[in-house]
């Protein structure tokens, strides 16, 4: 306490604002820090671009190095900003999975909550002579009238 009175504090969560980063992979440094998805979008991007090549490659030999080089490179900085309400992109992909598994009316009690079937009312109301007099007596008819 600070002899004013005043309470000094310190919050340290800045580093809880950067996305968990890869660094060294096998005792290899990369040349950057890279995010999981990052690393996936740029082996998984390489690794079309080389299978697809039949498809894309009838540029001269310079350009078709330039497209695998560099379109995963940029791929890999474009998803590094990349965010979908906020969140990143894998676990955007992960909250569209459970709302797509998840059952269509919801839960109770941890388990999928099922509505009863409907069924029609089964019963029947019979109203005899004398209930109608009772009733135009209350209603202040005369019998016969309605």
């Amino acid at each position: 306490m600070e002899p004013d009175g005043h309470v000094v504090c310190r919050v340290y969560t800045r580093a809880r604002r950067h996305p968990n980063v890869i660094g060294v992979i096998g005792g290899w440094t990369l040349p950057w820090p890279l995010t999981p998805t990052q690393l996936g979008v740029l082996l998984g991007s390489f690794a079309l671009l080389l299978n697809t090549r039949q498809l894309w490659a009838f540029l001269p030999g310079s350009f078709n190095t330039l497209i695998v080089g560099g379109g995963p490179i940029f791929l890999c900085w474009a998803v590094r900003h990349l965010r979908m309400e906020g969140r990143s992109p894998v676990r955007m992909a992960a909250g569209a999975a459970s709302y797509l598994i998840r059952p269509r009316q919801g839960t109770l009690h941890g388990k999928a909550y099922r509505t009863g079937r409907c069924s029609r009312f089964g019963g029947s109301i019979f109203v005899g002579a004398q209930g109608l007099n009772v009733a135009n007596e209350r209603l202040g008819r005369r019998a016969g009238r309605r």
